[in-house]
Protein backbone atom coordinates (compact mmCIF):
# COMPACT_ATOMS: atom_id res chain seq x y z
CA UNK A 1 0.00 0.00 0.00
CA UNK A 2 1.08 3.67 -0.65
CA UNK A 3 1.95 5.99 2.02
CA UNK A 4 -0.23 8.49 3.62
CA UNK A 5 -0.19 12.21 2.33
CA UNK A 6 1.64 13.45 5.24
CA UNK A 7 -1.38 16.06 5.71
CA UNK A 8 -4.04 13.52 6.17
CA UNK A 9 -4.37 12.43 9.68
CA UNK A 10 -5.17 9.01 8.84
CA UNK A 11 -4.42 6.02 6.77
CA UNK A 12 -4.70 6.65 2.79
CA UNK A 13 -7.78 6.27 1.30
CA UNK A 14 -8.53 2.67 -0.05
CA UNK A 15 -11.74 1.54 -1.95
CA UNK A 16 -14.96 0.97 0.52
CA UNK A 17 -18.48 1.31 -0.61
CA UNK A 18 -19.57 2.07 3.12
CA UNK A 19 -18.49 5.30 3.30
CA UNK A 20 -21.01 8.27 2.96
CA UNK A 21 -20.86 10.47 0.09
CA UNK A 22 -19.46 14.17 0.82
CA UNK A 23 -18.21 12.82 3.76
CA UNK A 24 -14.40 14.47 4.39
CA UNK A 25 -11.78 12.69 5.51
CA UNK A 26 -10.04 15.88 7.12
CA UNK A 27 -11.81 19.38 8.11
CA UNK A 28 -8.15 21.46 8.23
CA UNK A 29 -6.02 22.99 5.83
CA UNK A 30 -3.41 20.63 5.13
CA UNK A 31 -0.76 23.30 5.36
CA UNK A 32 -1.47 25.16 8.98
CA UNK A 33 -4.49 22.75 10.44
CA UNK A 34 -6.43 25.68 10.78
CA UNK A 35 -10.16 24.95 11.00
CA UNK A 36 -11.89 25.34 7.73
CA UNK A 37 -16.00 26.22 8.11
CA UNK A 38 -17.68 26.08 5.39
CA UNK A 39 -15.77 23.12 4.31
CA UNK A 40 -14.44 23.69 0.45
CA UNK A 41 -15.75 21.75 -2.32
CA UNK A 42 -13.53 22.89 -4.58
CA UNK A 43 -9.56 23.90 -4.46
CA UNK A 44 -9.45 27.09 -3.02
CA UNK A 45 -7.31 29.25 -0.64
CA UNK A 46 -6.89 28.57 2.73
CA UNK A 47 -8.28 31.63 4.71
CA UNK A 48 -5.84 31.69 7.92
CA UNK A 49 -2.05 30.71 5.41
CA UNK A 50 -3.25 31.67 1.49
CA UNK A 51 -1.58 28.15 0.72
CA UNK A 52 -3.94 26.16 -2.14
CA UNK A 53 -6.09 23.45 -0.86
CA UNK A 54 -7.02 20.54 -3.60
CA UNK A 55 -10.33 18.66 -2.91
CA UNK A 56 -10.05 15.47 -4.47
CA UNK A 57 -12.61 12.31 -3.87
CA UNK A 58 -11.33 9.43 -2.95
CA UNK A 59 -11.91 6.12 -4.23
CA UNK A 60 -13.13 5.12 -0.74
CA UNK A 61 -15.90 7.42 -0.94
CA UNK A 62 -14.43 10.61 0.96
CA UNK A 63 -13.24 13.68 0.25
CA UNK A 64 -9.83 14.80 0.95
CA UNK A 65 -8.34 18.03 1.18
CA UNK A 66 -4.72 18.00 -0.28
CA UNK A 67 -1.60 19.87 -0.89
CA UNK A 68 -0.57 19.77 -4.17
CA UNK A 69 2.77 16.90 -3.24
CA UNK A 70 0.05 14.92 -2.26
CA UNK A 71 -2.50 15.05 -5.26
CA UNK A 72 -0.58 11.64 -7.30
CA UNK A 73 -0.62 9.95 -3.89
CA UNK A 74 -4.25 10.22 -4.03
CA UNK A 75 -4.12 9.05 -8.00
CA UNK A 76 -2.19 5.79 -6.97
CA UNK A 77 -5.24 5.09 -4.58
CA UNK A 78 -7.51 5.43 -7.32
CA UNK A 79 -5.26 3.43 -9.59
CA UNK A 80 -4.61 0.32 -7.45
CA UNK A 81 -8.71 0.38 -7.16
CA UNK A 82 -9.18 0.49 -10.42
CA UNK A 83 -6.77 -2.26 -10.63
CA UNK A 84 -8.60 -4.23 -8.05
CA UNK A 85 -11.95 -3.86 -9.66
CA UNK A 86 -10.82 -4.84 -13.18
CA UNK A 87 -9.30 -8.30 -11.23
CA UNK A 88 -12.35 -8.89 -9.79
CA UNK A 89 -14.13 -8.02 -13.14
CA UNK A 90 -11.21 -10.92 -15.12
CA UNK A 91 -11.50 -13.07 -11.93
CA UNK A 92 -15.71 -13.18 -12.47
CA UNK A 93 -16.14 -13.75 -16.23
CA UNK A 94 -12.99 -16.71 -15.73
CA UNK A 95 -15.58 -18.45 -13.22
CA UNK A 96 -18.50 -17.62 -15.02
CA UNK A 97 -17.03 -19.44 -17.90
CA UNK A 98 -15.53 -22.45 -16.05
CA UNK A 99 -19.19 -22.63 -14.88
CA UNK A 100 -20.59 -22.61 -17.97
CA UNK A 101 -18.07 -25.07 -19.33
CA UNK A 102 -19.14 -27.62 -16.26
CA UNK A 103 -23.02 -27.16 -17.05
CA UNK A 104 -22.10 -28.28 -21.07
CA UNK A 105 -20.32 -30.90 -19.89
CA UNK A 106 -22.47 -32.40 -17.05
CA UNK A 107 -25.35 -31.92 -19.88
CA UNK A 108 -23.30 -34.12 -22.44
CA UNK A 109 -22.74 -36.68 -19.97
CA UNK A 110 -26.39 -36.81 -19.35
CA UNK A 111 -27.60 -37.21 -22.89
CA UNK A 112 -24.86 -39.63 -23.11
CA UNK A 113 -22.61 -37.45 -25.13
CA UNK A 114 -19.26 -38.46 -25.30
CA UNK A 115 -17.37 -36.28 -27.50
CA UNK A 116 -16.84 -32.39 -27.44
CA UNK A 117 -15.26 -30.24 -30.37
CA UNK A 118 -13.53 -26.80 -29.42
CA UNK A 119 -14.53 -23.69 -31.38
CA UNK A 120 -11.46 -20.71 -30.42
CA UNK A 121 -11.86 -16.90 -31.28
CA UNK A 122 -10.36 -15.90 -34.74
CA UNK A 123 -7.95 -14.10 -32.58
CA UNK A 124 -7.20 -16.67 -30.12
CA UNK A 125 -3.56 -17.06 -28.85
CA UNK A 126 -1.18 -19.83 -29.77
CA UNK A 127 -2.11 -22.42 -27.22
CA UNK A 128 -6.22 -21.95 -27.95
CA UNK A 129 -5.30 -22.49 -31.84
CA UNK A 130 -4.11 -25.75 -31.05
CA UNK A 131 -7.56 -26.61 -29.75
CA UNK A 132 -9.21 -25.55 -32.51
CA UNK A 133 -11.95 -27.72 -33.92
CA UNK A 134 -10.07 -31.00 -32.22
CA UNK A 135 -12.48 -33.21 -30.55
CA UNK A 136 -11.96 -35.09 -27.40
CA UNK A 137 -13.70 -37.05 -25.15
CA UNK A 138 -15.93 -35.75 -22.75
CA UNK A 139 -14.17 -36.96 -19.63
CA UNK A 140 -10.58 -35.67 -21.06
CA UNK A 141 -11.41 -32.85 -22.41
CA UNK A 142 -9.38 -29.83 -21.26
CA UNK A 143 -11.24 -27.93 -19.51
CA UNK A 144 -12.35 -24.19 -19.97
CA UNK A 145 -10.99 -21.98 -19.87
CA UNK A 146 -7.83 -23.04 -20.99
CA UNK A 147 -5.37 -22.85 -18.61
CA UNK A 148 -2.23 -21.83 -20.61
CA UNK A 149 -4.51 -19.07 -22.62
CA UNK A 150 -2.00 -15.92 -23.18
CA UNK A 151 -5.23 -13.93 -23.11
CA UNK A 152 -6.61 -11.90 -20.37
CA UNK A 153 -9.90 -14.10 -20.53
CA UNK A 154 -9.88 -17.15 -22.48
CA UNK A 155 -12.95 -17.06 -25.38
CA UNK A 156 -12.99 -20.62 -26.30
CA UNK A 157 -15.71 -22.75 -26.59
CA UNK A 158 -17.03 -26.12 -26.96
CA UNK A 159 -19.96 -27.67 -28.89
CA UNK A 160 -21.32 -31.16 -28.24
CA UNK A 161 -20.06 -33.58 -31.00
CA UNK A 162 -22.87 -36.08 -32.11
Amino acid sequence: MIPPPRSLSHAPPTPADDAPVGEYANTTCPYCNAALEPLPEAHTSCPACGATIWVRSGPDGLTYLLQEGDLPVLEQAWQEAHDAEHREQIASAIARGREAYESTIAAARELGIEKVEYLVADDACAVCRRLSRRTCDVGVAPPLPIADCRREVCRCDIILAV
